[in-house]
């Protein structure tokens, strides 16, 4: 076990996440930060106090937040390190012991998707559409076959502005795809936006994040908007399967 500091007298232990450890996972401790380890496998904790317990349970939602963006950041921090699997907010061990049986008890599974997300990242790739005007109201008094000419108008230009977007979206889905090893989608084709994750290759980070430039540049003209984030710790591919009690 590696650690900057004693654990606290009362308290637990909250897990940011499990970490393939490497020569330099220990530098990129912080403060209160501790490290876990069985064999090459790291459970990375921060020690928590009772009194960090009841600022989590406050109305305001002031101290969740405060500590979901630690938890990203500290992930983010490690990622750079070797591979890393987010688990759950707001997972608690009651001490290193608990940990220490956890990582025994679970090391085969999480060692083997640590090796599937070594040299590997996760970018998220957002595709907004503008929101599409609702179709004009007739002109004056119309008869029945206008008045049904216009609707069936209307429902085409609907029906083509949705195959629009589809076409938009599974294009640049299918160049995204050649540069990842995995993809998880969240949103598709006719919505008003595409939400998608994907695995990729840090050899290939560089012409991924090239290609949504220039989707970016394309697009914008039209109007949609294309959003890259990344690259981040793989938290659409870990599945992390904690054993043993807490």
């Amino acid at each position: 076990m590696t650690g900057i500091d004693s654990p606290p007298a009362s308290g637990c232990l909250y897990l940011y996440g499990i970490v393939e450890v490497t020569a330099a996972t220990p530098e990129l401790l912080l403060r209160g930060d501790r490290l876990v380890v069985v064999r090459s496998v790291g459970a990375l904790c921060r020690d928590l106090d009772a009194s960090a317990l009841d600022d989590l349970t406050d109305d305001s939602g002031a101290g969740l937040l405060r500590l979901a963006e630690q938890h990203d950041a500290v992930l983010r921090r490690h990622a750079t390190a070797g591979a890393v699997l987010p688990v759950r907010l707001g997972t608690l061990y009651a001490d290193t012991e608990r940990v220490t049986a956890m990582l025994h008890a679970s090391h085969d599974q999480l060692q083997q998707q640590l090796r599937a997300l070594r040299g590997r990242a996760e970018w998220t790739v957002r595709v907004r559409f503008p929101t599409a005007a609702a179709p004009a109201a007739p002109m004056g008094r119309t008869s029945g076959r206008d008045y049904l000419l216009q609707r069936r108008t209307a429902r085409r230009a609907v029906e083509d502005e949705r195959a629009r977007r589809e076409r938009i979206v599974a294009q640049l889905d299918e160049e995204l795809r050649e540069l990842s090893d995995d993809v998880r989608t969240r949103r598709r084709g006719a919505e008003a936006a595409h939400v998608a994750s994907y695995l990729v290759p840090h050899e290939a980070a560089e012409a991924f994040a090239r290609r949504m430039t220039e989707a970016a540049a394309t697009l914008g003209g039209e109007g949609v908007e294309v959003v890259l984030d990344g690259p981040l710790p793989a938290w659409s591919f870990a599945d992390v399967r904690l054993e043993v009690r807490r």
